[in-house]
């Protein structure tokens, strides 16, 4: 398989080390276990001089090695199957052994593990070729590593266990690709598409193709993504590649009957986000539950430690039922670029996260913080970004109104990084036609340079060509214009922005007229004492705990670090004292920025991180260490965190850990207090005046106790809003007092 090819499917060579961690774990720690088992009770029958019985109980289990059956969905060219069986020879061996010390000699001519106990699926037909050879070889390999004389015959016995095929979906006529004509192309078809059967195994273990949710339909045939997920409609389509197959091994775990013992994956260590968490969740939480039994959230991707590869990884170990399972990540000292680095564990229930501990996956979205966080705007076109130099020929100057139209622009990159000088045309509002007539110039270059792209081969890569046809048939307006978080801004000097993805936690405020990007989480408050909160190291400890990772960099998901917070309940006080903090803060790093336009948050974060952890700075760091006031900065936060902590009524030396297991119980007093009707809006002036914020509080005048059923004209028409229906649910129920059937609800 070319590099090409490996890229598109997110194919990647899997080291030797991750490889024999997870088989361990997959594999051979159950049979280490139950051969455990048999050496005790062989040990009690050679003392109650049953040597017969002894004998027996070692001749069980050899048979047991020579039933398992293991399976790597996406074997490529059988690494992992290998590992496998040479890691079960070796096992076997220690069975062998014993029949010695037994006196039976014999023992050795007994046939063993062979490789037809060892299945694959591969897309790739040469892997597949490949696989079937590593494995016939590898067999010799151990054979004669092992034994004096040949193998039973046939030495090599044909071998099918490697198919070559899909190993998610089928379809009619499958494993062959099928076509159509249509639109004036030959494209690719899936008919009947349904998913795809795998072989009965007792473990399954691998590393699945590592694929983007976003990037699926460009890495692979759009069609065939099309078809993947109407044949899993449960897993988001923002979900990684990897998912489907980790949702395909926890169905079969969890299927009454089943063989299947364990399975474990190497995944990206996005796996700990929300639309892979959601994945995780589902199966943790099923009336057949599943559990983690192992887990390394954050592991890099070493294939050879003179290459540090950016990809960081992640590996996770399923059991069928309730059990505790084995974290495990870096010890203290251990180099995170060592093939095989020493790890400390820990030892709990694994949540979906793969976090140990208090569980924040179960932290409830809060009212009080709804309508006024959102990511920024997604484009959908590179055409939309402008600069100065553009601004005279979009007719800058000579077309009123205009100006209110063309916003600056920013970027995660911009907020912590260096800012550019960049503007946006955002026409959100207006129709077609209003800006042909009004703005003629600027409509033009968004014909050309939205709708209308092409590559260099003439292909149409525009809005034209959009699957969406709200995106193409809107082609002047952002693809994400967020018209549900714009009136939250309205009236707003500024708000508060972070770098969704980003090495360190940095919240900001920017005036409100800059138009942010989608690498934004926007909230609108222009509150400092908000800023000074979400700057605090109690906000931090609960993003690092909930957000996830992409890479290396921590996430700041709005449905998970934002929407279940629980901010403190102020006085004017503790207000005006965090106020006063943030706008010191605030007022700093502007300060530094303009003073060093060179400089970048980046920069000055990194040497503050090692200031606080005790590390040397080199000269460089030094020298920004002076020039960015880093100490003063070092000192701020320093107030923000006690004045924060002093909000909450909690210690500013508390733990990490202690935080968030407080912010978590903080959360569902919370969402019990909103159940009641008491919700302590981070913004009442705008919040408590949404609709639905008013729907809560209202009385229902639902007909309950009607006889016979009888309409009642006074009813309120059930809103269609999808936020809106559960606040209706909620008002009417307090409303009854006592259960009351669903039918009679209605």
């Amino acid at each position: 398989m070319t590099r090409d090819d490996r890229r598109k499917l997110g194919a990647h060579f899997t080291p030797r080390a991750y490889v024999e961690r997870l088989v361990e774990q997959t594999v051979i720690v159950p049979l280490r276990e139950e051969w455990k088992g048999v050496q005790a009770n062989i040990e009690g029958a050679t003392d109650d001089r049953q040597h017969t019985t002894a004998v027996r109980k070692a001749h069980g289990f050899l048979k047991k090695l020579r039933s398992i059956r293991v399976l790597d969905p996406a074997c490529g060219t059988g690494n992992f199957l290998y590992v496998a069986m040479e890691m079960i020879i070796r096992l076997q061996g220690e069975v062998f052994d014993m029949l010695v010390e037994l006196g039976e000699t014999d023992a050795l001519d007994v046939s063993g593990v062979r490789p037809h106990q060892f299945l694959g699926i591969e897309v790739n037909p040469r892997a597949v070729r490949i696989a079937s050879i590593v494995l016939s070889i590898g067999f010799l390999q151990q054979h004669y590593r092992n034994h004096c004389g040949h193998p039973a015959e046939p030495i090599l016995p044909r071998f099918d266990g490697i198919e070559w095929r899909d190993a998610l979906i089928e379809w009619d006529g499958a494993p062959d690709l099928q076509s159509e004509w249509r639109d004036g192309a030959f494209r690719s078809i899936w008919p009947n598409a349904r998913p795809a059967k795998w072989p009965r195994a007792d473990f399954i273990v691998g590393n699945p193709p590592f694929v983007g949710g976003a990037a699926m339909r460009s890495r692979l045939d759009a069609g065939y993504a099309d078809a993947l997920r109407h044949c899993y409609p449960q897993i988001n389509e923002s979900a990684d590649l990897v998912m489907y197959w980790w949702d395909h091994a926890a169905r079969e775990l969890t299927t009454p009957g089943t063989s299947l013992q364990r399975f474990g994956f190497v995944t990206t260590n996005s796996i700990t986000q929300a639309f892979q968490r959601r994945v995780i969740e589902r199966w943790l939480d099923s009336p057949r539950p599943l559990s983690l039994i192992y887990a390394i959230p954050d592991h890099p991707w070493i294939s050879d430690v003179r290459k540090r590869a950016s990809v960081r990884i992640a590996m996770t170990v399923a059991a069928a039922g309730s059990h505790e399972g084995v974290r495990a990540v870096y010890a203290a000292g251990s180099s995170t670029y060592s093939a095989a680095p020493s790890l400390s564990e820990a030892h709990g229930h694994i949540h979906a996260d793969l976090s140990i501990g208090v569980d924040v996956t179960r932290a409830k979205p809060l009212a009080a913080n709804t309508d006024i966080c959102s990511p920024g705007f997604k484009l959908h076109g590179a055409g939309f970004v402008v600069s100065r130099a553009d601004f005279s020929r979009l007719g800058m100057g000579r077309r009123h109104g205009l100006a209110a139209h063309v916003r600056p622009y920013r970027t995660g990159r911009d907020l912590v990084g260096t800012c550019r000088d960049a503007w946006v045309l955002d026409f959100h509002g207006l129709g077609a036609e209003a800006v042909r007539e009004r703005f003629p110039e600027t409509y033009q270059h968004l014909l050309e340079q939205v709708k209308e792209v092409r590559d260099d081969a003439g292909h149409v890569t525009g809005r034209d060509a959009n699957r969406r046809e709200v995106y193409r048939d809107a082609w002047w307006l952002f693809g994400e214009p967020r018209a549900s978080f714009r009136p939250a801004l309205k009236g707003l000097r500024r708000y508060i922005a972070t770098t969704e993805t980003a090495k360190h936690r940095i919240f900001r405020f920017l005036n409100a007229e800059v138009a942010p990007d989608n690498t934004l989480v926007c909230i609108a408050d222009q509150d400092a004492a908000t800023l000074a909160i979400l700057s605090s190291r109690i906000h931090g400890a609960w993003c690092t705990a909930s957000g996830g990772l992409l890479e290396d960099r921590p996430r700041y998901t709005k449905s998970r670090c934002f929407d279940p917070f629980p901010f403190p309940e102020l006085s004017d006080d503790q207000r005006m004292r965090l106020a006063e903090a943030g706008e010191a803060l605030e007022r700093h790093r502007r300060t530094v920025l303009r003073d060093n336009p060179d400089l970048t948050l980046t920069e000055v974060y990194n040497v503050l991180t090692a200031i606080r952890s005790g590390a040397r700075l080199s000269d460089q760091d030094e020298t920004i260490k002076q020039r960015g006031l880093v100490v003063v900065l070092q000192q701020l936060h320093e107030v923000i965190d006690r004045r924060t902590a002093d909000a909450y009524g909690w210690s500013a030396d508390d733990s990490d850990t202690c935080i968030v297991e407080r912010l978590t119980a903080l959360n569902g007093t919370r969402a019990d207090e909103e159940a009641d009707g008491r919700v302590q809006w981070l913004r009442p002036d705008y919040q408590a005046a949404r609709p639905a914020a008013r729907l809560e509080r209202e009385t229902l005048p639902l007909p309950f106790g009607a006889p016979d059923g009888g309409l009642n004209r006074s009813l309120r028409v059930f809103p269609t809003d999808n936020y809106e229906q559960p606040l209706a649910l909620r008002a009417a129920l307090r409303e009854v007092g006592s259960p009351i059937a669903a039918l009679d609800l209605a």
